[in-house]
């Protein structure tokens, strides 16, 4: 039995000449097409925005838990937020998307401030539904940057990464 190859372990296949076997090209490989570095330049934008809302999204929920602020300043925080992660992940899914997706983004962005005002029950459960919406089109934009070359981090990708490729694609 041991020199019998096991009928469960998948086929092995050559690698493709030029190309790492796993991943995304490297560097020192020949990219598969040529990168819309504007488009890339206004995803990273948008997909850093939209973290950053997150994380003042974050931050007014801890500060509201553990310092005494008036509800309505609180509300209005994050309101402020609220609003201006809707109007990035909209301009994010514009670039990513095609109409009918930014269509369905809005409308699932929009949902649970609907539900603030029909259900209070409903209006507990309804922001995974944006946030949901925010991990989707996230996720789409980290693949797009990535599988055109560049890194992400926790902040998305880097704007000023994308600008230094532009600056050398100019020379």
């Amino acid at each position: 039995m041991q020199g019998q190859p096991n009928p469960y372990s998948p086929p092995q296949h050559p690698p493709q000449q030029g190309y790492p076997q796993q991943g995304y090209p490297q560097q020192g490989y020949p990219q598969q097409a040529a990168v819309d570095l504007p488009r890339m330049l206004r995803i990273a934008k948008n997909q850093r925005a939209i973290m950053l809302c997150i994380l003042a999204q974050i931050a007014v929920a801890s500060v509201g838990f553990f310092v005494p602020i008036p509800a309505l300043v609180l509300g209005g925080l994050s309101l402020v937020v609220g609003i201006a992660s809707i109007v990035f992940t909209v301009t994010l899914a514009r670039v990513l998307y095609s109409m009918a997706g930014v269509i369905i983004c809005i409308a699932m962005l929009l949902i649970p401030f609907a539900a603030m005002f029909l259900s209070p029950e409903a209006s507990e459960v309804m922001p995974l539904v944006s946030l949901l919406t925010l991990l989707v089109v996230n996720q789409r934009a980290t693949k797009e940057l990535k599988g055109a070359g560049f890194k992400v981090g926790l902040l998305g990708g880097d704007p000023a990464d994308v600008e230094a490729h532009m600056r050398a694609a100019a020379r």
